[in-house]
């Protein structure tokens, strides 16, 4: 198997468990079907201080998976490098968010409390989500092509946008279907 399979696959893990960690204690332990229904007894086993050195570990993981994948130049790794921090800055707030909606949805799923319109105000917030996302991906390409070359950029997004499908396949994963 080739060294950046391995990389690879590492990444893989690491991303999985980041999304997992603060997701899967807040739900049952069949998510599709809601089969079980109390919150387990371990869900303050993850302290704060703990999920910030595994997200800083998942950071420089990934940090180092990208320099491997991206082929940059000296020159190009100058300019790369502060608007990827930026970019990832941002990224991690709007990820923040996003935990922070599935919690809350874990909340009122496990006291059977979610009413119509605090599920419709919970698709608002995710939708409100995903449009930043975009939003900053739009404004983040355009300083991208300011410091390498567009294939480059493209292939930088391709890894991003995967990285992100792994995400949140690991976070619908621990969430249960709305009865």
């Amino acid at each position: 198997m080739k060294k950046r399979d391995y990389l690879t696959r590492g990444l893989v893990a690491i991303i999985t468990i980041m999304f997992l960690l603060p997701v899967q204690p807040l739900f049952g332990s069949d998510s599709l079907t809601g089969a079980q229904d109390e919150l387990p007894l371990t869900r303050d086993l993850l302290k704060q201080d703990e999920f910030q050195l595994t997200r800083d570990l998942i950071k420089s993981q990934k940090k180092l998976a990208i320099l491997k994948s991206m082929g940059l130049t000296d020159k190009e790794r100058e300019g790369f490098w502060p608007i990827y921090d930026d970019y990832q800055g941002k990224i991690d707030k709007i990820n923040d968010r996003k935990i922070m909606l599935v919690a809350g949805y874990a909340k009122t799923y496990m006291e059977k409390s979610l009413t119509d319109e605090k599920a419709l105000e919970m698709l608002d917030e995710f939708l409100s989500i995903e449009k930043q996302r975009l939003q900053y991906i739009n404004v983040y390409v355009q300083k991208f092509k300011a410091v390498i070359p567009p294939k480059k950029v493209v292939r930088y997004f391709q890894i991003e946008t995967k990285i992100n499908a792994l995400g949140n396949y690991a976070l619908a994963r621990g969430v249960p279907l709305l009865k």
